[in-house]
C-alpha cells in the first residue's frame, strides 16, 4: 500500500525502518526511534 501513496506523501514510523525506503529524518525518543519517509 505504501508504493500507491502520492508523491510528497509524509510517513511516520515508530521504531521499525520500511525496508527499501531511506528515511528523510530518524530522532531518538527515549528507547526507540522516529523515522519520517517521504515519497518521491
Amino acid at each position: 500500500k505504501l508504493e500507491e501513496l502520492k508523491a510528497g506523501s509524509r510517513i511516520v514510523s515508530n521504531s521499525y525502518q520500511i525496508p527499501g525506503w531511506r528515511p528523510v529524518q530518524v530522532d531518538d525518543v527515549g528507547f526507540s526511534k522516529i523515522y519520517l519517509y517521504v515519497k518521491k
